[in-house]
């Protein structure tokens, strides 16, 4: 019985595999990329929020540079007063 089905699975794999490859398949790929102008507004949207995360991070960095400064400094008196 097992023989027989293995036996019987190319003629029924072969006629599925072209009728999906004639059929299904282009449609398949037809849907898929026809949204790439969709995505690439996305992609850039997401770029520019990107940039602008990296911006808001430097200004932060330089307005803590200071306050470590000032904080070192305060520490390194309050040491050497005690």
């Amino acid at each position: 019985m097992g023989a027989v089905i293995l036996a019987e699975l190319p003629n029924t794999l072969v006629p599925l595999g072209l009728g999906f490859m004639l059929f299904v398949a282009p449609v398949w790929l037809w849907l898929h990329y026809r949204r790439g102008g969709g995505r690439q507004a996305e992609l850039q949207r997401l770029e520019a929020a990107i940039s602008a995360l990296s911006n808001n991070a430097q200004r932060l960095e330089q307005r803590v540079i200071p306050l470590e400064t000032a904080l070192l400094d305060a520490e390194h008196a309050y040491r050497t007063r005690v």
